[in-house]
């Protein structure tokens, strides 16, 4: 019965690896590969190996101390990446909630990829969601964030204002901060441009509580409108947000 149980758990974790795996795998065939789909991909495919193998894992493992000891390290470190990274999403989940109290706000819109002179499928969310709120909030106004990349033939805050402007917005509500390449850079540059203490910013939900820590770091508080991201690429961006968002926490 235990051999049956054993036997039936290892190719139930089988099978969940290599769907995980799967899903990592899927964005890569878009053109995105970033330390979310490669940490995923590592870490489904190690799991996957080592359920398949399980018998002769667990007799190597038997038979050699220091490696007994080597695989202990790395469980306790992973059980404790685990936990940390679930604390992480928890806090992604309620900053990506964190909802403008408040008229009078100025949107800071973080920009994402540019195709040509297209928006990418998560850069128009992102707009799609400024839009709503500036056409309900009259009195609000945006900051427009975004460089221009080595693949991108205009910037991406250009791209988002002609966007905007095409969609109704009065261009004289629009301030465009073309010169940004990172998160950092961003708010930096942005907060710069406005006096307004009200702030919110416009991005994906996985990106809202990375931008809200660099935003404190710059002594300011931010609320949020989450622009919604596909599904196939989540996890992929979930995972590398997960990781930033450590980074940030650790080297406040």
């Amino acid at each position: 019965m235990n051999t049956h149980f054993g036997d039936t758990l290892k190719w139930v974790i089988f099978i969940l690896s290599v769907l995980g795996f799967g899903i990592f795998l899927a964005p890569v065939f878009t053109g995105i590969i970033n330390i979310g789909n490669v940490v995923g991909m590592l870490f489904c495919g190690i799991i996957a190996v080592i359920s398949l193998n399980w018998r002769i894992f667990r007799v190597f493992l038997e038979s050699h101390v220091a490696a007994r000891a080597v695989f202990s390290v790395i469980l306790l470190i992973c059980i404790i990446s685990f936990i940390c990274a679930v604390v992480i999403s928890l806090f992604m989940i309620k900053a990506a909630n964190t909802v403008p109290a408040v008229s009078g706000s100025t949107l800071i819109v973080l920009g994402c990829r540019v195709k040509g002179e297209q928006p990418s499928l998560m850069l128009q969310n992102r707009i799609n969601a400024a839009y709503a709120y500036l056409s309900e909030n009259p009195d609000a106004d945006a900051i427009l964030s975004g460089g221009q990349g080595s693949d991108e033939l205009i910037s991406e805050a250009e791209c988002m204002y002609r966007e905007l402007v095409d969609m109704g917005i009065a261009p004289e509500r629009l301030v465009k901060e073309d010169k940004s390449s990172n998160t950092h850079e961003n708010l930096q540059n942005s907060l710069a441009l406005t006096e307004n203490d009200n702030i919110v910013i416009v991005t994906s939900e996985f990106h809202q509580y990375r931008a809200k820590l660099i935003a404190q770091k710059e002594g300011t508080e931010v609320s949020a409108i989450s622009a919604k991201t596909s599904l196939f690429l989540l996890p992929t961006y979930w995972v590398r947000d997960c990781l930033g968002c450590a980074y940030e926490l650790v080297s406040k």
